[in-house]
């Protein structure tokens, strides 16, 4: 029995240094592996985000990065957030490839600038749809202020105790009375009639023609025709 025990476990050990030793060989096949996939996706995400399939573009890169950490990767991965508007997420990449490069390497200068410059349109991003999201805000209360007032009951009409106290009306203004009934005015009418009456009876009595009036007179001389 302790024979049969003493024989497994040597036989463990043997599998157990098997391993170990077979580790670093499969480990150094493995990485060579790795590192073609990671170069097939960085050729097929480049072919992408040159068609401006920005969306495919970035999910190659994320996955050549997992196979090989290259800082480059980073830097593909924010242009493609820069171009999909992610400004935040851009800023954030660009941040990263900074860290994980040597100041003096190629396209870290250019990674500042890009990573400034995408912080600033994210600050401005967030302002539009903080005015976007506060006059949204003052129509959502300005439509409930409407339909409360138009749903709101109408008012039960006053009781005579409530009514206002309102001044007595002004009496009616007294017209006068018209001209043609005063006694005054029929007076002077009258008298102008007379007047004018009078005036025509006058001038046609001046404009009549005087007859002459012949007045015989006694003469003691005959007539001529003889007679007396």
């Amino acid at each position: 029995m302790a024979s049969l025990i003493h024989s497994a476990s040597s036989l463990l050990r043997w599998l157990l240094l098997a391993s170990l030793a077979a580790a670093p060989v499969a480990f150094a096949q493995k990485k060579p592996s790795d590192e073609k996939a990671a170069r097939a996706l960085f050729a097929d995400g480049q072919k992408a985000y040159d068609l401006g399939e920005f969306d495919r573009a970035l999910t190659l890169y994320s996955e050549a990065y997992k196979l090989k950490a290259l800082p480059g990767f980073l830097f593909n991965i924010a242009q493609c957030h820069r171009q999909l508007g992610n400004y935040e997420r851009a800023a954030f990449f660009f941040g990263r490839f900074i860290d994980n490069t040597k100041p003096e390497a190629a396209n870290v200068a250019l990674a500042t600038e890009l990573k400034a410059d995408m912080e600033r349109r994210q600050a401005e991003k967030l302002d539009a749809e903080k005015r976007a999201a506060d006059e949204a805000r003052a129509e959502a209360e300005k439509r409930a202020a409407e339909a409360k007032a138009k749903d709101a009951p109408i008012a039960p009409p006053l009781t005579p105790g409530e009514l206002p106290q309102l001044p007595p009306p002004p009496p009616p203004a007294v017209e006068p009375e018209p001209v043609t009934k005063q006694a005054w005015f029929w007076i002077v009418v009258g008298g102008a009639v007379v007047a004018t009456a009078a005036g025509v009876t006058t001038g046609v009595l001046l404009s009549q023609p005087r007859e002459v009036m012949y007045v015989p007179r006694t003469t003691s001389l005959p007539d001529i025709d003889g007679r007396r």
